[in-house]
């Protein structure tokens, strides 16, 4: 059965955490790891859904102040071998 704390932890694994360590992450996952590469999502995944909400918000800001710190070229930018399957795609619609 699908759990809150499941469906948190895979949002904010798989959608927010994966894409912040791809483009804004600190090196620890080689260049050649696009977005759908597993190596960007956390060893350390949440049990409770209390532990889950914090990781969502924290994943989240991580993107969000990733996207947040980009200029407008930055944006419209293709977001290239690391996007994957989106290459040709810019930085919104990742």
């Amino acid at each position: 059965m699908t759990t809150i704390a499941w469906r948190l932890v895979h949002v904010g694994a798989t959608c927010f955490a994966n894409r912040a360590s791809t483009f804004f992450g600190d090196g620890s996952v080689p260049d050649d790891a696009d977005m759908g590469d597993p190596r960007h999502v956390p060893t350390d995944l949440p049990g409770s859904a209390t532990e889950a909400i914090a990781f969502l918000e924290r994943t989240y800001r991580q993107w969000h102040d990733g996207i947040a710190a980009l200029d407008d070229e930055g944006l419209r930018a293709p977001l290239g071998s690391k996007g994957g399957l989106y290459a040709r795609d810019p930085m919104p619609q990742a």
